[in-house]
């Protein structure tokens, strides 16, 4: 899945938050919540539980001491003492829930889009050998000949991916533009029509003789500037 620079820091920013959350726990929550809602104790609520753990356990060492006095009245000496601590149960071992919350955790981040978008994927690394072996073979894809031929009525000069045409006009045709340059931008675009019939181009076209020059008999040349803000247009050939 392809992701915009935008999304992929907002997907990072998001990762952030959530490591944020189970390690530090800013608003001592207490739970951290995996992607599928499973609540999972935080950090600062893991470190708080085995501080319990050890004070419960100190406490329970101090029943061993003598004079100790259990609520039953059965032990007065360090041997009774030892025996109800014996029979208390042991205190939860945290580890296993802090093993799986930072498993939740570490599954999260590792499913979550990837947040270096600076490194290519795999469709990005084949787009550039393709454009490095253009490079290679002195091929420009917008200095491509693009050949239109007389499927309808109407041609669509794709100005984005070529700039030189050869157009047939066995038949009447309409040119329209698709992709024009922005403004403050120029470009020359080369169109080599085939055949007698009537050619009609945009209306925004300028011709520089003041008028659409007459076309060939055969073969017609027309050459269009894009100034920036207007195009200029003329017919240096026609046969």
């Amino acid at each position: 899945m392809s992701l915009t620079l935008q999304d992929s820091i907002d997907r990072l920013q998001q990762n952030e938050e959530r490591l944020d959350q189970f390690v530090n726990d800013p608003a001592a929550a207490g739970t951290y919540s995996t992607r599928d809602g499973q609540p999972v104790p935080t950090v600062p609520a893991l470190v708080e539980q085995i501080r319990q753990a050890a004070e419960a356990l100190a406490d329970s060492e101090g029943a061993s001491r003598v004079g100790y006095s259990p609520s039953d009245g059965d032990a007065t000496t360090v041997e009774g003492a030892l025996r109800e601590l014996e029979a208390r149960p042991a205190p939860e071992d945290p580890t296993p829930i802090a093993e799986a919350a930072a498993a939740a955790a570490v599954d999260e981040h590792e499913a979550a889009a990837d947040p270096h978008p600076q490194y290519a994927d795999a469709d990005a690394l084949s787009a550039l050998d393709q454009r490095i072996d253009s490079l290679e073979y002195g091929t420009f894809g917008r200095y491509t000949l693009a050949t239109k031929g007389l499927n309808s009525q109407t041609v669509y000069l794709e100005l984005a991916a070529f700039q030189i045409f050869n157009v047939d006009a066995s038949g009447p045709v309409t040119l329209q533009f698709l992709d024009e340059p922005p403004a403050g931008r120029s470009m020359t675009v080369v169109i080599t029509v085939s055949g007698a019939s009537l050619v009609t181009l945009p209306a925004s076209v300028q011709w520089a003789s003041g008028e659409a020059p007459p076309a060939g008999g055969t073969k017609t040349v027309i050459v269009l500037l894009w100034t920036g803000s207007e195009w200029i247009g003329t017919v240096p050939v026609a046969l």
